[in-house]
């Protein structure tokens, strides 16, 4: 799957995780992020779609709302955090390499499109 930022191309191999199984499990039990992964929830929500970082490596989390606009960027989450939550509701969520949503040019308010 390809990730845009306002129309530039950030990724073109991240992995789309719509099954629950898929969402489940994530980053977990991986030693380091491969490739970006991009959460399609059921619905825009805050803290039903909140993450943890139980299991996982370092990473970065971007939440982005059913408009497709960056609500929160979360920059290199350590292992056993409880609980993740953006700040305003969000259908879609990015979890990426540690420090590298700033490098793509995520950040509060830019616009998101997914192919």
């Amino acid at each position: 799957m390809k990730v845009f930022i306002n129309n530039k191309p950030a990724y073109s191999d991240a992995l789309e995780l719509k099954s629950f199984f898929s969402k489940l499990k994530g980053l977990m039990f991986s030693s380091r992020v491969e490739k970006p992964l991009v959460f399609f929830f059921t619905n825009s929500a805050r803290t039903e779609n909140a993450i943890h970082s139980f299991f996982c490596p370092r990473f970065d989390a971007v939440f982005i709302s059913k408009d497709f606009i960056v609500v929160d960027v979360f920059e290199n989450i350590a292992p056993w955090n409880p609980f993740i939550s953006s700040s305003r509701d969000a259908k879609y969520l990015v979890e990426t390499f540690p420090f590298d949503a700033a490098k793509k040019g995520f950040r509060k308010g830019v616009r998101v499109r997914f192919e």
